[in-house]
């Protein structure tokens, strides 16, 4: 079993942050992101990114580079139903810390 810990160490505490909503996971597939059934479950994208999915409405995005794409696709689109939360670094700490503790599925 691996977890987010053993990949954490290169993902950066200010590449996190929060989309809620009823569309919010529906908004990322439709993004070609990987999103799944389970929750919590971590999702791994193919350009070195992460989905922390914590339940239906709610995710957290997390990365390097990952995160930044999927914020500009997010304010280009402005998507009905998915709201974009920005994190303060006590927080980004603490979903970070979280994150570590929730499963990557393969």
């Amino acid at each position: 079993m691996l977890f987010l810990r053993n990949v954490m160490a290169t993902i950066k505490e200010n590449n996190v942050f929060l989309l809620s909503g009823q569309r919010a996971c529906s908004w990322l597939a439709a993004q070609n992101c990987i999103v799944g059934l389970k929750a919590p479950q971590t999702y791994r994208q193919e350009d070195g990114g992460y989905i922390t999915k914590v339940h239906q409405s709610l995710v957290i995005v997390s990365g390097d580079a990952f995160p930044h794409s999927v914020l500009k696709k997010w304010q280009e689109e402005r998507p009905e139903g998915t709201i974009y939360h920005p994190l303060s670094n006590d927080e980004k700490m603490r979903v970070t810390d979280f994150c570590n503790q929730v499963q990557i599925d393969n």
